[in-house]
Parts: structure tokens; C-alpha cells; sequence
């Protein structure tokens, strides 16, 4: 979350004080923003031995992704490296820690979809779930504990449901005030490559695959990685072309070349032989090895470029990363893919990187029950070479009805099983019911 709006109500004092004590102190309590997106809660004037309580509360929306919504509470913070300085081999291992000894967590979610779903599933927790059929609301209500031998924070707790009808319409949402501009949710759900295009062979690809093997990927996120990297490879065609990148405070490719390769049988056994060597080591300059995939790596006439990036994007400084974002894609048919891996990956970062580079992300955890499942999603899309609907542009039917301050702007591509999500204000001379409403609307693909 970038903003969080906090509400602290310190507990009732005592409503009298011994005459020879002097009055109770106020507790204070303090919000302070300690990273571009961890919050520091800071509690002072407590007493030895007391305990208080502090509530917060905060509204998010749930992504949703090839037909599931995904619920993610952090529970681990990156130790990010210090990527502000220029990168040497003695300053390599220098990093930004604020780990620190946590204790124990219990976690209860209620989820009160509103419409059908199947189950909830937690992805990489052990669970109990109980369906409290008593709820005769629409979709019921799913409670989801966190058990005891899962107690120990070391990882984010995902928490997935799919709705039982996968086959949304676009749908539109609408609220206002009497008497003032009201507020809409669009949202545009794309159909998936083989409604679209049919089963067809997919046009040739370039990839440039970067893989973070820096030290903290220790632990098992590189092997992770690399896993995850030899199952991408798989999907290639003879037809398709392939370089390797890995990098820490350096950059090297698998055949010492900056060029592509025929993604050949013989070719896919070298990478594998390489990616078995590496080991992790030095620091993590993510800029570096962006900057390499972009410029050293040329981009072959008639063929889309995809720079495909695995790392757990544990740096403490964004802003060059995505100073180069912006340059990848002002070169045509260039687009940036992430992967986040690890226990503490930087899931923001992860998806801004992907954002701006107009690729899409996935993020993979130590233990996810479904890696397969992830890999083969993220795999398709990086295959497909690019969104399955660009250059949209949203009309509005009728004179009485204007939309404004229109968010985001331009709008971005439609990707298979993402959908499209459009924020706005509106007027309109008839009052509206908040909820979902049908609103004629049209589509223009170039």
C-alpha cells in the first residue's frame, strides 16, 4: 500500500491520580513513512509491564488475474541493497537491512465476496478454512485461519478465490452525491489468446532473460529462480531467439555475446550447463543489468523484443530502475516482464518495474503450492510477445452523460486474463444508484 490513513485512539486513563503522582502521560502515536512503501508505527509513554492495543484500519483493491482475486498481507520487509552509489566490488555487499527478531502471528480473514466463489486457497500457509453456512448473503462468508506450526513470519501470507462465473461482462460501476460529480469503475475483461486468436502458431520471439544472482538470492530464491528460468526455456521454439543475462554488481551473458541466439536444442543444453554454475554473490545493481538487456542486446529488425527480468528487486533506490523503464519502451515493440522471487521480495517494485516497461508481472514464493501453475501463466504471456488488444480508446454514447479526470491516461494494453480497470468522475442530470449499473459504451481498437 502508498497510503494508509490511520485512526489511533489511545486507551481510557484512570479518571483519578494519587495526589502525590503526577498525571498520567498521554500515549502518543506516530505514523511514519520508512521506505517508499513500509510504515513505521511508532507507541511511547507506555508504562513497565502494560499492554495496550492499537487498531488501524485500511481499504485496498484486490487485484484479480486470470480468473482469481488475490488477498497478500506482508509479513517480511527486503533487506535492499544501496544501489545510489556507483557500483564496485567493494561496495557490493553493502545493503539497507531493518530486519529484525519478530514476533509470532495469528491471522483471521473473513471473505465476503459478494458473488459466488469456490473456496478460498491460501498459496503458501497452512490454513484452516470453514465455510459459515449460516451467511445467506450472496457468495456466503469464507473464515480463514492461520494455523499454529505456521505461526513464524518469514514469508507473505496470498490468500486466492476464483468466482464460480468466470465469464464477466464489462461491468460499470457508479456512485455520486446528490448534487455533485459522482465517481465510476470500469472494468474491461479481455478474453484469453485462444478465443481471440484461435490456436494458431505464435509469431517468433526475442527474449532476453535476466537472472538476479546476486547474494540475496541465497537462501533458495536463486534456485527458485533458476527453475523458474529452465521451465521458460522449455516453451521456445527452434524459431524463437534467446540470450542470458545474469548480474550482480556485474553483467555477464551465458556465451560471452550481445546477440541473439537460435533458441536450438543444442543452444537451450548451454544455457542449462551455465545456469548450473552460478552461485550467489556481490550486490544487487538492477539498473546495471536493465541498461545491459536494453542497449547491448540488439533488437532484431521485424521481430518483438521481450526483456524477461527474475530477481527479488531487493535495492533501495527506484528511481534510475525506472528512469529506464521509460527508455525501454520509447524503442518500439520493446516491452519489460518481471518476476519477483524470494521470501522478502519487493512486490511493489516488481510491479512498477512491469508497469512502465508495458509488460505484466507474477511474483513467486518459497513453498507456493501452485509454482507450476504461475510459471505456465507467466510463461504464456511472455510467449504471446505483447498485450492481445493495444491503442484503446473509450467513447461515451449520448450527450447527457461526461466523464472526466479519467485514470489511467493513456490507457494501457489489455494483457490475456488481466483485466482492465478504469477510474473516473462523471456527470450526468439523473440521479444513480450506487452498485453495479449498465452503461452503453464502445470500445475503438485500431
Amino acid at each position: 500500500l502508498e497510503f494508509i490513513r490511520v485512526l489511533f485512539r489511545p486507551l481510557p486513563m484512570h479518571k483519578t491520580t494519587p495526589k502525590r503522582h503526577p498525571p498520567p502521560l498521554p500515549r502518543l502515536l506516530r505514523l511514519i513513512r520508512a521506505k517508499q512503501y513500509l510504515f513505521t508505527m511508532s507507541v511511547a509513554n507506555i508504562k513497565p509491564g502494560e499492554m495496550i492495543e492499537v487498531h488501524m484500519r485500511y481499504q485496498e483493491k484486490l487485484p484479480y488475474d486470470d480468473g482469481e482475486f488475490r488477498f497478500v498481507f506482508p509479513m517480511v520487509a527486503p533487506d535492499a541493497y544501496d544501489n545510489s552509489e556507483t557500483p564496485s566490488s567493494s561496495s557490493s555487499s553493502s545493503s539497507s537491512s531493518d530486519s529484525r527478531k519478530l514476533n509470532d502471528v495469528s491471522i483471521n480473514v473473513n471473505v465476503k465476496p459478494g458473488v459466488a466463489i469456490h473456496p478460498p486457497r491460501s498459496l503458501v500457509h497452512d490454513v484452516t478454512i470453514t465455510n459459515k453456512k449460516e451467511d445467506d448473503s450472496e457468495g456466503g462468508t469464507y473464515n480463514v485461519q492461520l494455523n499454529k506450526k505456521d505461526k513464524y513470519p518469514n514469508r507473505d501470507f496470498v490468500l486466492a478465490y476464483s468466482v464460480v462465473d468466470r465469464g464477466v461482462s464489462p461491468m460499470v460501476y457508479l456512485q455520486r452525491q446528490a448534487g455533485r460529480d459522482g465517481t465510476f469503475l470500469l472494468v474491461l475483461n479481455p478474453p484469453d489468446t485462444e478465443t481471440l486468436l484461435g490456436n494458431g502458431e505464435r509469431a517468433p520471439a526475442d527474449i532476453v532473460f535476466v537472472l538476479d544472482r546476486s547474494a540475496s538470492m541465497r537462501g533458495g530464491s536463486l534456485e527458485q529462480a533458476r527453475n523458474a528460468l529452465k521451465y521458460m526455456l522449455e516453451g521456445l521454439a527452434p524459431t524463437d531467439g534467446v540470450q542470458v543475462l545474469t548480474f550482480d554488481h556485474e553483467v555477464e551473458s551465458f556465451d560471452n555475446k550481445k546477440e541473439f541466439s537460435d533458441a536450438t536444442p543444442a543452444t537451450i543444453g548451454n544455457i542449462n550447463s551455465y545456469l548450473e554454475k552460478i552461485t550467489p554473490r556481490g550486490g544487487t545493481e538492477l539498473e546495471l543489468a536493465i541498461y545491459a538487456a536494453h542497449t547491448s542486446v540488439a533488437q532484431r529488425k521485424g521481430r518483438e523484443k521481450a526483456i524477461c527480468l527474475i530477481t527479488d528487486a531487493a535495492i533501495a533506490d527506484h528511481t534510475r530502475a525506472f528512469a529506464l523503464c521509460d527508455d525501454i519502451v520509447k524503442q518500439e515493440h520493446t516491452r519489460l516482464y518481471v518476476l519477483g522471487v524470494g521470501a522478502s521480495v519487493d512486490r511493489l517494485l516488481v510491479s512498477k518495474l512491469a508497469s512502465k516497461g508495458q509488460g505484466v508481472s507474477e511474483v513467486l514464493l518459497p513453498g507456493e503450492h501452485d509454482i507450476p501453475a504461475t510459471c505456465k501463466r507467466f510463461r504464456k504471456r511472455l510467449m504471446e510477445g505483447g498485450p492481445l488488444i493495444t491503442n484503446i480508446q473509450l467513447k461515451w454514447q449520448g450527450q447527457s452523460f461526461s466523464a472526466h479526470s479519467v485514470y489511467p491516461s493513456p490507457l494501457p494494453s489489455l494483457f490475456s486474463g488481466q483485466p482492465l480497470q478504469i477510474f473516473g468522475r462523471f456527470s450526468a442530470p439523473v440521479d444513480v444508484t450506487p452498485g453495479a449499473a449498465t452503461l452503453k459504451t464502445q470500445l475503438t481498437i485500431p
